[in-house]
């Protein structure tokens, strides 16, 4: 298909954008400029099957760095020390044993050669927290929480501890947020949406995975994708991708990052076809919930937890905690 032909698909399609939308294009506009490239676009429609259908894995735990590929984590370092080593072997004994008073021990002297080790003080607390002394137990979460605050398990140790206390309002915050920080484990989903469940919050497990692929060659760009609201989106992907000075003038619209406002642009158009009577399209939670926040705050929201944290999870470990907190509201009150 070239791009004569989806210009026909969408030449009846209007829509009236608001904001920041007021400087987007349409999926009209997209295909005139298209049409006016110097570039030749070939557009395909491929079975759904080809298409990624399970989330990037879960992050491991570790220390937030800069490298090559933007960010990634380097394990916790362990320290050699002798001493440390011995209270350590001997505070993990005592601890697999349940004698959770000893192990507290062995822990704290092995702290002393290593005062800032993350897994030494979860263990603390862990201890103080199976002995059901849980205020005691939070005080030393909050310490590990001091030197590292986007480790997932310790907002989740934390919200187990406020359970127990019936703290529940607080304990839906901690959970969410340890859910946050690393967006594809499955089982810190499926514990998030149990104690979300217990409070009456529903969460909706679907997993919004795109339908296209990009590839140039040359002066030609090839789209493949699965439906007519994916190519909607990947026509402005490509864009963005390939067009000479398309990025850069788009750029210039809002303060917004190049990225966000790329993938803004191709949720509008993909929701105006979506939301469009004359093209039918199986319904799809996703795209439900977008017209739902595309005029308001949490469509940032939207991109960074359906999109980006899926594709990418270790970025949002690096969000300001302004930032984790509206996520915390977009998942228990906007994602139902």
């Amino acid at each position: 298909m070239y791009i004569k032909q989806i210009a026909l698909l969408f030449l009846c399609i209007s829509y009236c954008f608001i904001g920041i939308g007021q400087s987007l294009h349409t999926p009209s506009e997209i295909v005139s400029i298209m049409e006016r490239s110097k570039l030749s676009y070939q557009i395909d429609e491929l079975d759904k099957t080809t298409f990624k259908t399970v989330p990037n894995q879960a992050i491991e735990r570790g220390i937030l760095v800069q490298n090559a590929n933007g960010m990634g984590l380097k394990p916790y370092p362990i320290s050699k020390h002798k001493e440390y080593i011995k209270n350590k072997k001997k505070g993990d004994s005592k601890f697999k044993s349940k004698k959770y008073k000893k192990a507290i021990k062995f822990y704290k002297r092995a702290m002393n050669e290593y005062p800032e080790d993350i897994l030494l003080l979860l263990k603390i607390g862990e201890s103080y927290n199976n002995k059901k002394q849980y205020k005691e137990a939070l005080k030393w979460y909050d310490k590990a929480k001091k030197i590292n605050d986007y480790d997932f398990e310790i907002y989740r140790l934390t919200a187990e501890s406020l359970l127990k206390q019936k703290k529940f309002e607080r304990a839906k915050q901690q959970i969410v947020t340890a859910h946050l920080l690393n967006r594809n484990d499955v089982s810190l989903k499926n514990r998030m949406i149990e104690i979300l469940s217990k409070q009456s919050i529903p969460y909706k497990d679907w997993t919004m995975i795109p339908q296209y692929k990009l590839a140039k060659n040359r002066n030609k760009v090839d789209i493949r994708y699965g439906n007519a609201v994916w190519l909607a989106y990947s026509a402005v992907i490509a864009l963005w991708k390939y067009e000479a000075g398309y990025k850069e003038s788009m750029e210039k619209i809002s303060n917004k990052t190049a990225e966000i406002i790329m993938i803004k642009e191709a949720l509008l158009n993909a929701l105006i076809v979506y939301e469009n009577e004359s093209i039918k399209v199986d319904k799809e939670p996703a795209f439900e919930l977008l017209g739902k926040v595309i005029d308001g705050k949490h469509l940032d929201n939207f991109i960074l937890y359906e999109l980006i944290g899926v594709e990418n999870p270790i970025r949002l470990c690096a969000l300001p905690s302004e930032s984790l907190k509206s996520l915390v509201e977009y998942i228990t009150e906007i994602r139902k």
